[in-house]
């Protein structure tokens, strides 16, 4: 068994005005726990919160539940 812990911080160092006229832009979090069946497959299930700044006072939050296979070659 393993997990898994992620946070992605996103943030506008250029031009703002052409995203949503902000120095932040998104934060992903990213939580899971996973098994590893054999030498060249795991299986893992995790939660992902992605809250995305829009223009003016707007914003996104999305919650995602990810079932997910990776394959070593």
């Amino acid at each position: 068994m393993f997990a898994a812990l992620q946070d992605e911080v996103f943030l506008n160092l250029g031009n703002s005005d052409a995203t949503n006229g902000k120095f932040f832009d998104q934060n992903r979090f990213y939580l899971a726990i996973g098994y590893r069946l054999n030498v060249s497959f795991d299986l893992e299930a995790g939660y992902l919160n992605q809250y995305t700044s829009g223009s003016n006072d707007a914003f996104t939050n999305n919650h995602v539940v990810q079932l997910a296979g990776y394959v070593r070659l």
